[in-house]
């Protein structure tokens, strides 16, 4: 399986409403700084990482990073220490949850409403409920990912995270959602593993353009 993230320059990134976040217990002194938690973080490589009340490091180890995980307690950030520092909390962010192969980002639409008066010879309208067209995606599976496992759960359980899509551009579309199909690919011998996935909006969809 490949290794990639994305192969369209789209990516499609995941997380949970309300995240777990670790206690960190330390950081190091090093050009990247590792941050080592009192328990296991759940952090894969690729994922982001929030960490707030962090005290004693110069710099200040705060802000969001893209982490490289060591081992279950130890991930490094890109950020040079030169003075050590404890305390604070790590919290998940952003996950790209696989090597994306097509995306159907979604859209807007406003249903039509006719409001012609009858045999006057014209027509008129008046546009109705605002929609938010439900993304769809392919994937590969990522074998140092588990992502994949994790939509799988989504879907069972019907849960609710908060997902976006990210453009190369800069313009990102955020919102929560819910998996509502995911459908295994057929695949050759030795071929790739995939999947194909629709998600529903479950809310509010913010449009961002950095």
């Amino acid at each position: 399986m490949s290794d990639a993230l994305s192969s369209t320059g789209i990516l499609v990134k995941r997380k949970a409403l309300t995240p777990v976040a670790a206690t960190v217990a330390t950081s190091s002194v090093a050009a990247a700084s590792v941050i080592t938690t009192s328990a296991p973080h759940l952090l894969t490589t690729g994922d982001q990482v929030v960490i707030a009340g962090h005290t004693g490091s110069t710099p200040a180890v705060a802000g969001t990073y893209t982490v490289t995980v060591l081992s279950s307690t130890t991930f490094s950030i890109p950020l040079a220490v030169t003075v050590a520092g404890s305390g604070g909390t790590a919290t998940p962010g952003f996950q790209t949850i696989a090597e994306i192969r097509a995306v159907g980002p979604g859209g807007k639409s406003r249903n039509k409403i006719e409001t012609s008066i009858h045999n006057e010879g014209s027509e008129s309208h008046v546009l109705g409920i605002l929609r938010q067209k439900d993304p769809t995606l392919k994937i590969n599976f990522v074998g140092s990912k588990l992502s994949h496992q994790a939509i799988d759960n989504d879907i069972i359980g019907n849960v609710k995270n908060n997902w976006q899509i990210a453009f190369p551009s800069g313009r990102t579309r955020t919102g929560d959602a819910r998996v509502q199909q995911l459908e295994f690919d057929d695949a050759p011998v030795d071929g790739l593993e995939g999947a194909s996935i629709t998600l529903t909006w479950a809310g509010v969809v913010t449009e961002a353009y950095s």
